[in-house]
């Protein structure tokens, strides 16, 4: 399950976007309940939550946890007072590792924003020799910064990228991955072709130098794993060069790296100055983002507007197989509803929910 429940604070501070709603669908008090009488209702095995508010870390979401769930959150930095949380069955699942990126980085001026995302490892009890990743992540709001969301996204999928991949000789490959998340972002925007089709085109819109700086290449990998990769060895995390990332509970400021004897090679600046953005994931869509009667809507904008902006994404040809999902409501239902949040709805979103089957054959 993902979903974006509208941080209170947020709300609060800006409550002119939902001024057309009723000031009593507004109060936490009601919208909690709600939201958390729709989240027992659809019991998730894993529940993914944006706009996370850290207020009520000890109150409202501790519920889930005295009810068998355990809880991993991240925290936007500076000053934000949500961020993003993954809560898993701890009957079912065993966590491998986490990692919390951030994606504010000095070095790169285009990514100026506190955003967050948070990156799960698990394992089934009933599959331990089967893990997958979920990861989670709420993008840039302001709709005319569509390249920092793209740049953000850059970000995460290296990431994504470096805890994913797995060594096994001939075999070796990703692992099952789960992508979700807020990604204010249209079905025709940039993210979600880069998501949808592997690439986009971005010969004008980002700095290469800056790029080269943090070491994160044009198919969204950090340079070190890459290199690393194609050498057979692991990438020991002080190779990464990006700003404030966590991974297996370590911790490392950010230290300028000299230039190594890879980066003299011809094909280095084509790896940061190709013009085109790609991912080597294949991404796949639980929800039809392509088709042209019956949308499906995932938030209200304004509180009346519907638009499609949250995401389920999985990786093809790696056991993971979709066999349910939550009902994608058509227009003439989206009229019913009318504004968000209301009596029904404890947000200005709608959740998303997948059922998935993996598969215990060849992991990667």
């Amino acid at each position: 399950m993902s979903y974006n429940v509208l941080a209170q604070g947020l709300l609060e501070n800006h409550s002119y976007l939902l001024e057309r709603c009723e000031l009593e669908y507004l109060l936490w008090e009601n919208r909690s309940e709600l939201l958390y009488e729709e989240i027992i209702d659809q019991s998730p095995d894993i529940l993914c939550i944006q706009e996370l508010e850290s207020t009520y870390l000890n109150s409202f979401f501790s519920r889930f946890e005295e009810i068998g769930y355990y809880g991993l959150y991240k925290k936007k930095t500076s000053r934000g007072i949500d961020g993003c949380g993954i809560y898993f069955k701890k009957d079912y699942f065993k966590l491998e590792d986490v990692v919390d990126v951030e994606f504010y980085q000095p070095k790169v001026s285009i990514l100026n924003r506190h955003h967050v995302g948070i990156i799960a490892k698990l394992s089934s009890f009933s599959m331990p020799e089967k893990p997958f990743v979920v990861a989670n992540t709420h993008l840039l709001h302001n709709p005319k910064k569509a390249l920092v969301r793209l740049a953000q996204l850059r970000i995460f999928l290296a990431e994504i990228d470096r805890v994913s991949y797995v060594f096994n000789g001939r075999d070796s490959g990703y692992l099952p991955i789960i992508l979700l998340g807020d990604f204010n972002s249209y079905p025709d925007s940039l993210v979600v072709q880069l998501l949808n089709e592997g690439q986009v085109n971005t010969r004008l819109d980002f700095n290469n130098n800056e790029w080269t700086d943090i070491g994160i290449t044009d198919n969204c990998q950090h340079l070190s794993v890459y290199l690393n990769r194609k050498e057979g060895r692991h990438t020991s995390f002080s190779e990464v060069q990006i700003y404030n990332s966590v991974y297996s509970k370590e911790w490392r400021m950010y230290e300028p790296q000299a230039p190594t004897k890879q980066y003299h090679h011809t094909w280095f600046s084509e790896m940061f100055t190709s013009g085109i953005l790609s991912q080597p994931f294949h991404f796949r869509s639980v929800y039809d983002t392509r088709r042209r009667k019956n949308n499906f809507y995932t938030e209200a904008s304004n509180g009346k507007d519907y638009i499609v902006v949250d995401y389920i994404y999985y990786n093809a040809c790696s056991g993971l197989r979709p066999l349910e999902r939550l009902h994608q409501y058509t227009d003439q239902e989206i009229k019913e509803f009318g504004k968000l949040p209301n009596n029904v709805f404890g947000s200005d979103h709608i959740s998303l929910v997948a059922v998935f089957e993996l598969s215990s054959k060849r992991p990667y």
